[in-house]
């Protein structure tokens, strides 16, 4: 009776281990269903192209930036000894906004006065003493010991004419240097930034203050080379502001490059704001909004249809039951919607949803 249980159990065993433990038939299973299972399919959104006129007006993003702008620095090296304005001050042209000291400078200024006053005193003692001794020579028979103290005279005239120029010269350069440790106003502006405290070592070239100009700002942004011959000098542009709540400001283009940047194919040019409020600070975003002129009936499809990519534009295009990559040109970037200019031709169905899981080729399923 033993014995027949433990062969039972050993047949039990032998069978388990043959079928239910070998890897090699689980794993050749698993790749037959595998192989039965069709490839889910990708269920998009479509949106076929809508056909409109193209509108004249561009909107095109910009940059205000003030009407001038100076960094003041320092022309000698020195110790900034006064300084009299800071950030955001309202300075006058021509107002004192910092001194520079340079030990010994003030004192040599005043020595090589000294020395040009003494050189002119002296040059006029010999001239008077030239003239009685030109009298003399006039006068009669001593007259050849006369000429001899007239040539040593001159000569000693220009011994002192010489260090008249020589003290001039000092003063020039004394003098330059002096007016150069004065640090002033260029124009008539706010200052934008103080860079340095009174006491600072300076060399030359140090930043102090940075003075700018925003009575009027500068508008600049940049018109794609398509609509570049359409822009004219003193053509009206609204500035659209998005930090003052989209306020609009009329200005004109008052200049603009007289070629395109060769990287970016646009057009440089800036208009001209007023800004008499005060109310925009250099340095925010804005929007120029110009008619360039109508282009006629153009295809425009949202803008999360078409991928742009390192100035080239894709969108994915069904083709019954698969996803095409297609090139396109966007002829005019509206924000939310764009205009294509070329590469559709109207009536195909465009991709909208899922652009990141799509690839070129990829069956899909359109989502009705």
């Amino acid at each position: 009776m033993m014995c027949g249980i433990v062969n039972f159990v050993v047949l039990g065993a032998l069978l388990l281990g043959g079928v239910g433990c070998n890897p090699s038939r689980k794993a050749e299973a698993s790749v037959e269903t595998n192989e039965a299972m069709p490839a889910p399919r990708l269920r998009l959104r479509v949106v076929r192209p809508r056909k409109e006129a193209s509108s004249g007006e561009r909107v095109l993003p910009g940059v205000l930036l003030p009407w001038q702008r100076a960094q003041l620095g320092a022309r000698v090296a020195g110790e900034l000894t006064r300084i009299t304005v800071d950030r955001g001050d309202h300075v006058e042209r021509g107002q004192l906004l910092a001194t520079i000291g340079i030990p010994g400078l003030a004192e040599d200024v005043e020595r090589a006065h000294a020395h040009r006053r003494t050189a002119q005193a002296e040059l006029s003692s010999l001239e008077d003493q030239r003239q009685r001794v030109a009298k003399a020579v006039d006068a009669g028979p001593a007259g050849v010991i006369a000429e001899g103290e007239i040539a040593a005279l001159d000569a000693k005239v220009e011994a002192a004419k010489a260090r008249i120029a020589s003290a001039a010269a000092e003063l020039g350069h004394g003098g330059a240097m002096l007016a150069d440790t004065r640090i002033v106003a260029p124009f008539t502006g706010t200052v934008a930034a103080r860079r340095v405290d009174r006491g600072s070592a300076l060399s030359a070239g140090s930043i102090i203050v940075e003075v700018v100009d925003v009575s009027t700002l500068r508008m600049t942004f940049d018109v794609p080379e398509r609509d570049a011959a359409a822009v004219k000098v003193g053509q009206r542009v609204t500035v659209i502001v998005p930090a003052l709540r989209d306020r609009r400001v009329d200005a004109k283009i008052a200049r603009f490059a007289p070629a395109l940047d060769e990287a970016t194919r646009t057009l440089r040019v800036e208009a001209d704001v007023p800004n008499v409020e005060g109310a925009m600070l250099a340095g925010v975003s804005a929007r120029a909004a110009i008619d360039l002129g109508s282009r006629g009936e153009v295809l425009v499809l949202p803008a999360d249809a078409v991928i742009q990519v390192v100035g080239e534009a894709f969108v994915y295009v069904m083709d019954g039951a698969v996803a095409r990559k297609r090139k396109v040109v966007i002829g005019y970037d509206r924000g939310p919607f764009v205009e294509i200019s070329s590469g559709l031709k109207g009536d195909e169905e465009i991709v909208t949803g899922g652009r990141g899981l799509v690839r070129d080729g990829a069956a899909c399923e359109v989502a009705r």
